[in-house]
């Protein structure tokens, strides 16, 4: 089975059908052209079955992984219940958790309280105290 190609160009094939016909003129010998002939057409098959097979696996690992994916998505955190908690409201002008704890709590050193109250609901707080105004921060009671 040949393929078309444009002018100038070669397939494999033909390069390979090439090398045996050389092969039988170099040595005159038509039952191993056959053979090599064969041996190319074997070859070129098992090719095709090895790619079709990593084709199929690549397919079915795209698809695991897009559904592990969606069910991690839909994982939300966990909701927690705070008793006696108060809402605040960050003011302009307010950039961390030490500030808020100092003029709220009394002491700025419990501004961690604050960030294990909401890491829930703003995650950055799990690596940063700086805060944004308009967030609604639960405080201890």
């Amino acid at each position: 089975m040949k393929q078309e190609v444009g002018e100038g160009e070669q397939t494999n094939e033909t390069d390979a059908e090439d090398s045996a016909e050389q092969y039988v003129t170099v040595t005159g010998s038509v039952p191993q052209f056959e053979e090599l002939k064969q041996l190319i057409a074997d070859s070129r098959q098992f090719t095709h079955e090895v790619h079709d097979a990593v084709v199929a696996r690549l397919v079915k690992a795209e698809a695991a992984t897009a559904d592990l994916a969606s069910q991690v998505a839909a994982i939300a955190p966990i909701q927690r219940n705070y008793p006696k908690t108060k809402e605040y409201t960050v003011k302009d002008g307010e950039s961390t958790l030490a500030e808020i704890a100092k003029k709220q709590l009394g002491q700025a050193g419990r501004f961690p309280d604050i960030a294990t109250m909401n890491y829930d609901r703003y995650p950055s707080l799990k690596t940063s105290t700086d805060v944004k105004p308009g967030w609604k921060l639960r405080l201890p009671a």
